[in-house]
């Protein structure tokens, strides 16, 4: 559209104030140096106007001399000053055309001229003189739109390092406008409007005054070039005003004395009483231009109107003065349709580009914004109820409605074929319905209308559509990342019409759920003797997917879901259809996530697991190892998890490490050296991997020993890291210890000596135990050396047993079954020591070692059945905690039909509650230091409200875990076996010993120790090899 050929005014020049003075220090910075004198300008100039026609000469020539935007002061300037500004202007227009050379030297001689000369005063003036010029080249002009763009954007602000000059700055202020308004492209209006934004956020109002006058008379001009560009301006202040209501009070911009918000406020009452009435002008009957020129506009100003309600809506917007003319707008560009005859231009992807459709999105954007954030009284967050509470009253009662029979009769056009409607609106009709749903006044709305959408417009968004059969043909590894949650595009109709459902499943379950699955049953049965379409199963299917965790926690529908996958869903494991396969093995994977049980014995025998790995599993390995070298190469941080991820479940399914894995356990090291070091969480579970199922290579290789204790040593020593780093190292090194027996005798005194001291450092119980872990592992490991590292570590042996012990007869002291595991087998390695070599400060207590190990007996099965349940838990209840928090808050049970409050809501509730006590704990704090100094930093506030000491923690109530993530070689050891084998033993091998912790037992010990040694076997004991 030429928007500047339209209208009878005349285009506005810019107002330029070009001196004489900024002439010379242009002239300066684009010749050789500051002493250049005016016969080196005028060979310049002379050799520019060698380039050009005669003709373009002459025009060029005679347009700057005739130039509006040449001040009076520079028309009586000495000749030889006049003649100089024309030649400066000519060296300029050269020097950017030229930056489109062939000629590389030429190019890059002129790109550094143009840089010399950027900061010289004057410089913005002249090229705003040349880009009002038609007869300069449209190419070159657009470069110096370019560049000028860049150099308000980055030197208009006051505090930026390269600064506009204060001339300048006037020049652009003046000029701006008529030049945007001029503009003889999208793509040279699109620049001109950043420019305009960069002086509203830096000058507006203060320093530009004349603005809003200016506005108000292009949006009233004859000349729709003038009116577009007030539209641009007006939508360019909205976007810098924004999020002027979300910002406290105490940090919003003040300008002389109102408030950014108050100033923000003046403009949407002083004219967007005019945007309205223009935008009517064109939805009317007889508007003034046609309907898609017109677009173009109506799409500015409802981008403008929405974007001033993003973050709040002023007083003046909520009187019906405002809204209804507002809201007849957007409903009238919803409605309208194309002139018989008249098509948009290009495909259906055009289409969504094009003003038309950009305008309705606005409209439906905008309907949308109103109702969700300002117009339902039962969601609007307590801090804004004041505010807004009245507004959503009536909009909820009597606005809403017309919402929604205004896009009911769009769907019902579009399901008829009647109307097109792009993937964006059709998106946001979604949202609204799913946001229909919550409030009790617009679900009666929708409840007649709720089975109808989801058969005749949710199922068809869901079908395997032309459009996935090509991706799925041409680019399968796209369509699994476009058909996967992670990577889900949530601007799609598809994601939104999952939403709608997923909403009326979890918050309209009596009226909705049962429903919704009768017409899956449907699709998937097919009508009479047509079996089904593939592409509607495939639908039907991809909304099983969509409420799994609906149906699982559903009492009536879970226990028919095996015989519904039997029927349905393992068929199509079968399928020649590709697509049908893939959705199959989805469906069977998002219900086994919801503790899907099967029980059928031919389901149960294909599943039947096997020591055996297949062979198409190593094949499937060599592929994604390379692919996991790259990534971690390309160190692309944000996906370091994933790939960790991978290396883990790669080397755990397999239980062995191949020779191309090795590279990947060295690049590890050197990541976690250098950028991901808070990466050690990631990294743990296939470091640990490396260790068990390639031990052998380790003993072969002493350098992959030297990085794993490194890693070891770094985690508790490197000042960037933390307790959960170093609890992470003492797990690291419990599996060199444990993998590696026999084989780092030289890193015991280093380990243990690293421990003690990290101890030392923290109180937290989950490091004290992990780190009480790796001296009973050392001990595990070879107790002499041990020993013999604990005399020499700070305290001594007797310190750290004093505290072992301490934990053997304390409930909370070893709290997992593998720390008690653990020290049963420390223990039994202790018994099995010659008594020669313990050290002297523990042989008064030797004999007390069966005694702790009964204490310990005493607590593991109970530990063992509390681990038992949680990993039961963990495995087949993993998603419904985060089911339960994330699920929206239904409806009183005797009211089905009630409002529904979700999650969000309450969370911005909350946040605001707990932002309001903590500001007032805070002024009470605050009081109380001031009233009596020297106040203890971390004692209780006198209403008995804890308050943080001054380490910033306190875990006297925290709880150590299970750990699931790791697997260790002692797991399968049965402890009662390797303690009975051990004491029977050291009767032969140490009768003195045996004697001396037998005798010093009490009566419940003596009987403790015939239950340990009575105990039936659960396991064949496998003992680690050495």
């Amino acid at each position: 559209m030429n928007l500047g050929s339209r209208g009878t005014g005349r285009t506005l020049q810019p107002r330029t104030s070009f001196t004489v003075a900024q002439n010379f220090n242009v002239a300066h910075g684009l010749v050789l140096n500051a002493s250049t004198d005016l016969v080196a300008v005028e060979v310049q100039g002379r050799e520019t106007l060698q380039t050009m026609s005669r003709k373009q000469t002459h025009d060029l020539r005679t347009s700057i001399a005739r130039s509006t935007t040449i001040s009076p002061n520079l028309r009586r300037a000495p000749p030889k000053s006049s003649k100089l500004i024309t030649l400066v202007l000519l060296v300029l227009t050269n020097l950017f055309a030229t930056t489109f050379s062939a000629d590389t030297n030429a190019r890059k001689a002129a790109e550094v001229e143009i840089k010399n000369a950027g900061q010289q005063e004057g410089m913005i003036a002249a090229l705003l003189q040349i880009i009002a010029n038609n007869n300069v080249d449209l190419t070159t002009r657009q470069a110096m739109v370019v560049w000028l763009k860049n150099r308000v954007v980055n030197g208009y602000a006051k505090d930026s390092s390269t600064p506009i000059p204060p001339s300048d700055r006037v020049a652009v202020k003046h000029g701006i406008v008529p030049l945007l308004i001029a503009a003889p492209s999208r793509p040279i209006r699109v620049q001109f409007a950043a420019i305009i934004k960069a002086i509203i956020n830096e000058d507006f109002p203060d320093q530009w005054p004349e603005l809003l006058p200016t506005i108000a008379t292009l949006l009233t001009s004859e000349d729709l070039a003038a009116v577009y560009g007030g539209l641009l301006i007006i939508l360019e202040i909205a976007k810098t005003y924004k999020f002027v209501w979300s910002l406290p009070i105490e940090a919003r911009p003040v300008y002389k004395t109102l408030s950014k918000e108050k100033v923000f406020i003046q403009i949407i009452e002083k004219t967007f009483p005019t945007l309205v009435t223009l935008g009517q002008k064109f939805t009317s009957a007889n508007p003034p231009i046609s309907p898609l020129e017109g677009a173009e506009f109506l799409h500015i100003i409802l981008k403008t109107y929405v974007t001033s309600i993003y973050s709040g809506l002023s007083k003046h917007q909520q009187t019906s003065e405002s809204i209804v003319p507002w809201g007849t707008l957007l409903f009238q560009t919803i409605n309208l349709q194309l002139p018989a005859g008249v098509v948009l231009p290009g495909d259906k992807t055009d289409w969504e580009k094009h003003a038309w459709w950009k305008a309705k999105k606005w409209s439906y954007r905008t309907l949308n914004r109103l109702f969700e954030r300002y117009g339902s009284p039962t969601h609007i967050p307590k801090p804004m109820k004041k505010q807004y509470g009245d507004f959503a009253k009536n909009f909820v009662t009597t606005f809403a409605p017309e919402i929604f029979g205004v896009y009911l009769k769009q769907i019902e056009l579009f399901i008829e074929n009647q109307v097109w409607m792009s993937d964006k609106c059709l998106n946001l009709v979604f949202n609204f319905f799913g946001f229909c749903v919550k409030p009790k006044t617009t679900w009666e709305m929708l409840k007649p209308h709720a089975q109808t959408i989801v058969s005749r417009l949710v199922f068809p968004q869901l079908r395997f559509d032309h459009s996935k059969a090509e991706l799925y043909e041409h680019d399968p590894v796209e369509y699994v990342r476009e058909g996967s949650e992670d990577f889900e595009d949530y601007g799609s109709p598809r994601a939104a019409a999952v939403g709608f459902v997923h909403t009326l499943a979890t918050t309209r379950t009596k009226t909705a759920f049962m429903g919704i699955l009768e017409l899956v049953n449907q699709a998937l049965k097919g009508t009479g003797q047509v079996p089904p379409a593939p592409e509607d199963k495939f639908a039907a299917l991809q909304i099983v997917i969509a409420l799994a965790e609906v149906i699982m926690k559903n009492e009536e529908v879970k226990p028919a879901m095996e015989t519904f996958v039997i029927t349905y869903v393992l068929p199509e494991f079968s399928s020649n259809i590709g697509f049908m396969r893939e959705i199959a093995c989805q469906v069977v994977e998002r219900l086994s996530a919801w503790n899907f049980e099967w029980k059928d014995p031919k389901v149960l025998a294909c599943f039947d697991e096997t020591e055996e790995v297949d062979p198409r599993f190593l094949e499937i390995q060599e592929l994604i190892i390379p692919i996991v070298t790259a990534t971690l190469n390309s160190q692309v941080i944000e996906l370091y998890d994933q790939a960790w991820e991978f290396v883990d479940n790669l080397t755990f399914r397999s239980r062995k490490i191949v020779p191309n894995m090795w590279p990947i356990y060295k690049i590890t090291y050197d990541l976690f050296k250098g950028s991901a070091i808070d990466y050690l969480d990631e990294m743990l579970p296939p470091l640990c991997n490396f260790l068990m199922f390639g031990k052998e290579a380790f003993i072969q290789t002493p350098e992959y020993i030297r990085m794993a204790l490194d890693i070891f040593i770094t985690s508790l020593t490197n000042d960037h890291l933390g307790d959960v780093d170093a609890i992470n190292g003492f797990k690291l090194v419990e599996a060199v210890l444990l993998n590696l027996k026999g084989h780092v005798n030289d890193a015991v005194p280093t380990i243990i000596n690293a421990t003690v001291t990290r101890m030392a450092k923290s109180e937290s119980p989950n490091l004290q135990i992990a780190g009480l872990d790796t001296i009973i592992n050392s001990i595990y490991y070879n107790p002499v050396l041990t020993l013999q590292a604990l005399e020499q570590a700070q305290g001594g042996a007797r310190a750290f047993f004093d505290k072992w012990f301490a934990a053997m007869n304390s409930p909370k002291g070893l709290p997992r079954v593998h720390d008690k595991k653990l020290s049963i087998l420390a223990l039994c390695e202790l018994m099995k020591m010659d008594t020669s070599a313990v050290p002297q400060t523990l042989t008064e207590g030797w004999s007390g070692l069966v005694a702790g190990a009964l204490a310990i007996f005493k607590e593991l099965p109970e530990a063992e059945d509390r681990r038992a349940a949680l990993l039961e838990e963990y495995e087949d209840d993993s998603g419904e905690e985060d089911m339960e928090e994330d699920l929206v808050v239904g409806p009183p049970a005797d009211d089905e039909d009630g409002d529904v409050f979700d999650e969000e809501t309450a969370y911005l509730d909350m946040l605001a509650e707990e932002h309001a006590r903590l500001r007032a704990k805070q002024a009470k704090r605050v009081a109380k230091l001031t009233q009596a100094e020297g106040a203890i930093a971390g004692d209780d506030d006198e209403d008995g409200e804890y308050v943080p000491s001054e380490s910033g923690s306190d875990d006297s109530d925290e709880t150590v875990p299970e750990d699931f993530s790791v697997e260790t070689v002692i797991d399968e050891v049965d402890a009662y076996s390797y303690f009975k084998q051990t004491l029977t033993g050291l009767q032969t091998s140490n009768p003195a010993l045996y004697q001396a912790v037998t005798t010093s037992l009490n009566v419940d010990q003596q009987t403790d120790l015939m239950e340990v040694m009575n105990h039936e076997e659960e396991a064949e004991v496998v003992v680690p090899s050495s």
